[in-house]
């Protein structure tokens, strides 16, 4: 249960934070942010890839949010890629990245 005033804006965080097994040279991974029933002007997703992969693609209704300076739950290790979405329902949202490991020269 999460208290909110009605006559105002309130500003809510909530983290997800998941870890698999260790990548291997390409691949995708898939989750699902789970449905929360939180309207939001602003949703923003962070994913976390180690530094030696890349992230190739991103397949989910966010867009990438260029410059965001968010502050990060200390859990969050990798190199970060940040998105947002404007005016979030809050149901449940699938999301799945592509990545790869780039060839060392």
């Amino acid at each position: 249960m999460i208290p909110l005033d009605a006559d105002e804006l309130s500003h809510v965080e909530l983290a997800l934070l998941a870890q698999g097994d260790r990548l291997g040279l390409h691949g995708r991974l898939e989750t699902i942010l789970p449905e929360t029933g939180l309207a939001a002007r602003r949703l923003c997703v962070g994913i976390a890839l180690p530094e030696r992969v890349q992230l190739l693609s991103l397949e989910g209704p966010v867009s990438p949010a260029p410059g965001a300076t968010w502050k990060l739950p200390p859990d969050f290790i990798g190199k970060p890629y940040l998105f947002s979405r404007a005016f979030h329902k809050g149901e449940g949202m699938k999301l799945a990245v592509s990545y790869k490991e780039p060839v060392k020269p």
